[in-house]
């Protein structure tokens, strides 16, 4: 890995929470891809038990490392990984990720040499097929009322606000601005969060909507996230989610759902989410 330089030009931030080879893996993909651009990784771990960031330590030097005695989620590690950073682009990249040849230093080059001042890639499953459900549109209580009818019963996908949500029409095979970035991997201009304030909303979403907040905020600041199809990066998916006992993951669902429609004055799906929350609680 490169030596900390001055005028460093990228920080990748990963937040590790108990992701054992994982994030091992992660890393040495940055290393071992990543040529053309000064760097520096940041790791923020939350009170792991199973020896990876003692791993970590061991096995790698010039890696800044956060340990926190608790779990501070995704969006406050995060957080507190951006404000050490020292990177002209911050790189939010999930643990649970490879990227590939030259993926990095091509999504810099587009931040450097463009206009834009955010942009992710496309994201591939562990067989190189495209990763339908993590790039979105950004939702509304219609849209995820179909997005868990789908879930469930595939044929459910020829409704067009799955299709329009998800992507489902998209082909990947061109670049195109998307609405929701998923915050596995999303590459960010300093220059662009200094406008916005600040990363993530920890308050408000430390675990989910984080990214779709993110996303949110971007463009009501006027400005699109560019999604380049030509690179790519594989992701394993909810290494760290999946974690989460499926009952307690839908009702955080919710409740960071409707603090998205209480922030961005989205009322009509506010009081529908509202009603389903209550009816959840009623059935308990």
């Amino acid at each position: 890995m490169e030596k900390v330089v001055k005028n460093l030009e990228l920080s990748i931030i990963l937040v590790n929470w108990n992701c054992g080879q994982v994030i091992i893996d992660c890393i040495d993909s940055l290393i071992e891809t990543i040529k053309k651009t000064t760097y520096e990784i940041i790791i923020v771990d939350n009170d792991s038990k199973d020896g990876s960031v003692e791993k970590i330590v061991k096995n790698y030097q010039n890696i800044k490392i956060i340990r926190n005695n608790f779990n501070n989620m995704f969006a406050g590690a995060n957080n507190q990984g951006y404000t050490i950073s020292k990177g002209k682009y911050i790189f939010i990249l999930n643990p649970d990720t490879v990227v590939t040849e030259n993926a990095v230093d091509n999504m810099v080059n587009i931040l450097e040499n463009s206009k834009e001042l955010a942009t992710t890639c496309t994201l591939l499953n562990s067989d190189g097929s495209i990763q339908y459900n993590m790039h979105r549109g950004f939702p509304s209580i219609l849209r995820l009322i179909c997005g868990v009818l789908y879930k469930k019963w595939s044929f459910f996908k020829i409704l067009l606000p799955v299709r329009n949500y998800l992507l489902l029409n998209n082909k990947f095979d061109k670049d195109f601005y998307v609405e929701q970035s998923a915050g596995a991997a999303i590459l960010l201009s300093r220059e662009l969060l200094d406008q916005l304030g600040y990363l993530f909303d920890e308050k408000n979403f430390p675990l989910l909507y984080n990214d779709v907040d993110l996303s949110y905020r971007i463009k009501k600041a006027g400005y699109k996230i560019l999604c380049k199809t030509d690179i790519k990066i594989y992701h394993l998916k909810g290494q760290s989610t999946k974690k989460v006992p499926k009952k307690s993951y839908l009702f955080i669902h919710l409740n960071s759902f409707l603090n998205y429609t209480k922030k961005h004055r989205l009322v009509f799906d506010g009081w529908i989410t509202r009603l389903i929350l209550f009816f959840f609680e009623i059935k308990k």
